[in-house]
């Protein structure tokens, strides 16, 4: 059986395999990312300064308020479909995050407890008292900061595929 299976895969053949798995993912990536980015548009967006930075927002639906936070080198739009499931019953806000999609660098370096008090401060400039979090990757440490610094802020709060060290959370 082993025998078999490395005439399938032979050591010469492992790096085109690569190669062709990596083209693959890519353009799925990216073509999501244009569809994605063709579709997303808020019944309201627009910006809130917060910080010194004007972080970009969309709100999708109606009912409970979900604050939605993306992945690193993401935006908004990297949640898709999703976004329009989660806007069937719930108000989704959406943030560009600092630095990412459309809210700008800036002149301050990216930090998650700085982005979990800009995002405190924003929810307050919209009049959201408390919301469910949800943030995934790079959003999740957001999320994380934020339900850490400003526990009266986050209801419910989900973390989906974020790392967690004392470096990239916890200190400033």
């Amino acid at each position: 059986m082993e025998k078999e299976a490395s005439r399938l895969i032979s050591p010469a053949s492992k790096p085109n395999m690569l190669k062709t798995v990596f083209v693959i993912v890519a353009t799925v990536f990216l073509t999501g990312m244009v569809t994605s980015a063709a579709s997303s548009t808020g019944s309201d967006s627009g910006r809130v300064t917060v910080n010194n930075l004007s972080y970009y927002y969309e709100i999708h639906g109606e009912g409970e308020p979900l604050l939605l936070l993306h992945g690193g080198l993401g935006s908004i739009d990297m949640f898709g479909p999703v976004l329009a499931l989660l806007a069937e019953n719930r108000k989704v806000i959406g943030v560009d995050l600092h630095g990412h999609g459309r809210t700008a660098l800036g002149d301050r370096p990216i930090s998650y407890v700085d982005m979990g008090d800009d995002m405190a401060a924003l929810l307050k400039k919209q009049g959201y008292d408390q919301v469910d979090v949800m943030g995934y990757s790079m959003g999740g440490g957001v999320a994380l900061r934020l339900a850490i610094q400003h526990p009266g802020s986050v209801r419910r709060l989900v973390v989906a595929s974020a790392g967690f060290t004392s470096v990239s959370i916890l200190v400033k």
